[in-house]
């Protein structure tokens, strides 16, 4: 897999794209929704911009890059469409040309591999494949670093994991038990940035919220 990237300028248009065509659709963002997606996807990128200037081996134009594209699979409504957003971004990616872009798109879903297949409702087809491609993948720093900045952004404001899980079980109804094991696993990829920043993530972006 290469790892070539679009530029900032790029993505930036790739992304408007994504956004006219969900918009022209059958099924188009509200336009409370769409002002959230819009600015989750901004603020993912300037996070994982933020935690990448301190760690040498990421670029932060690439952080940046990753952050914007991680959900355009939103051009369709999964629910709606009966699709899987990481399924969809992964690819439209890969058509253009994007391998570490799709990849990135498909794997920030899945920090926790032993419980996240079964999180997400989609068709057995999509299912299959999406077990295929990513469990055969080994993550890499990216992959990571999507993850984390995907997780400390609630709709595009900056909060804790607890935080961002707490909010994620009241929107989907999710289980008691889906919440606490996903937050275990999820501080776990935290303090592996703390280890890797030389400081802790919150406390670096700002993050107060209990």
């Amino acid at each position: 897999m290469t790892d070539i990237l679009p530029t900032r300028k790029q993505a930036s248009a790739l992304f408007r794209e994504v956004v006219a065509v969900r918009q022209k659709g059958e099924h188009p963002f509200l336009e409370t929704h769409l002002r959230s997606f819009v600015r989750h996807s901004y603020k993912v990128a300037e996070t994982a911009f933020q935690i990448a200037a301190y760690i040498p081996e990421i670029k932060q134009e690439d952080a940046y890059v990753l952050g914007l594209l991680h959900d355009c699979g939103r051009i369709k409504d999964e629910w709606s469409e009966q699709t899987f957003h990481g399924l969809v971004g992964y690819n439209l990616l890969m058509e253009k040309g994007y391998p570490l872009a799709a990849r990135v798109a498909l794997s920030h879903s899945f920090y926790d591999l032993e419980n996240n297949f079964s999180a997400y409702k989609m068709k057995a087809s999509d299912l299959e494949q999406v077990v295929r491609l990513v469990g055969g993948w080994t993550f890499n720093i990216y992959d990571y670093l999507i993850q984390l900045a995907d997780l400390l952004n609630d709709c595009g404001h900056l909060c804790t994991i607890e935080y961002r899980f707490e909010h994620a079980a009241q929107r989907h109804n999710l289980s008691e038990e889906y919440v606490r094991t996903s937050i275990a696993s999820t501080l776990k990829l935290k303090k592996y940035f703390d280890a890797k920043c030389g400081r802790d993530v919150y406390s670096m972006l700002g993050i107060v919220n209990a």
